[in-house]
């Protein structure tokens, strides 16, 4: 398991209604898990995009930080990168700017690496004609023996 640690900050002028954050995309080495709130109440969904959505319930207030952690499966070893887009959704419109800060938190696993040594037996010795001379040898020796008596 990977946990990510997604920070929603409003460095705006205005209180912000309506955040979201949505999963743009992530390594093909995770798989979406599950979600925990950190700080403020985040709602999980899938959008018309069926790609993961967080709402925060709450208003994010100027200066404010909202944080949730998102839990992957991994599949495979290495660094991972987990790629959010965040918005807001006012009643009333005005400019203002979000900043949204992730933070990877890995997980370390230890990994046994085992070498397994696959002996193969192949014979070296090279071919010969030997027992097809023996059976020749022997059909001939009967043939003879065979006109001896006759």
């Amino acid at each position: 398991l990977t946990i990510f640690e997604i920070i929603v900050t409003n460095n705006g002028e205005i209180d912000l209604d309506n955040v979201f954050v949505i999963e743009d995309s992530y390594g093909s080495g995770l798989v979406y898990v599950d979600y925990y709130n950190g700080t403020g109440n985040w709602k999980h969904m899938l959008n018309s995009n069926n790609k993961h959505q967080f709402n925060l319930i709450d208003t994010l207030k100027v200066g404010e930080s909202k944080r949730f952690y998102v839990i992957f499966n991994t599949t495979e070893l290495g660094n991972f990168t987990n790629t959010v887009l965040v918005g807001y959704d006012n009643v009333t419109l005005a400019n203002s700017t979000n900043v949204t800060e992730v933070i990877g938190i890995e997980v370390n696993e230890t990994v046994k690496n085992e070498t397994v040594d696959q002996i193969v037996k192949r014979d070296i010795s090279n071919a010969t004609g030997n027992p097809l001379v023996i059976l020749l040898l022997g059909l001939f020796v009967c043939v003879v023996a065979r006109r001896f008596k006759n």
